[in-house]
């Protein structure tokens, strides 16, 4: 690759990765930062008086007994079902790619039902939200105004 091939080839990276850099900070990373912001000061959520407190807050949580005995419960918890839920999941999948037995097939379906199921009932939920006689939308949109968007009044 030459200089100028390389030069458009990050260009179009960067192109490309901008809009999900751009939604990830908008959607992730600022509310992030600004409930941290927010856990600097001593607020109720609705007064307009704010005293800033510093780290006072987390200091207050490291000496709670209660708030460390469930962060060691959450973390726990959340290693014990992740561990043990892709121990199950490597072990059904290799018996299930591996092993030959009369109706593998069967448990194959019963595994990637609920992907297909899924999408099924959000299809079926859709459609009764823009169904055009009885449909939610319609339903509500009749409260401020007469006509339908979609179909015939």
């Amino acid at each position: 690759m030459n200089g100028h091939a390389k030069r458009s080839r990050s260009f179009f990276i960067v192109l490309a990765l901008a809009p999900a850099v751009i939604l990830m900070t908008i959607f992730m990373l600022y509310p992030v930062l600004s409930v941290f912001q927010m856990s600097l000061y001593r607020w109720g959520g609705y007064s307009p008086d704010k005293e800033f407190i510093g780290f006072q807050n987390f200091i207050t949580l490291a000496k709670d007994m209660n708030f460390i005995r469930a962060m060691q419960n959450t973390i726990v918890l959340i290693v014990l079902v992740t561990v043990v839920t892709l121990a199950f999941a490597l072990v059904f999948a290799a018996i299930l790619t591996r092993v030959k037995f009369k109706g593998v097939g069967l448990f194959r379906v019963i595994f990637y039902i609920p992907n297909i199921l899924s999408i099924v009932v959000i299809s079926a939920i859709f459609s009764a939200i823009y169904d055009p006689s009885q449909g939610l939308l319609n339903s509500i949109l009749r409260l401020f105004h007469p006509a339908k968007w979609q179909g015939v009044q």
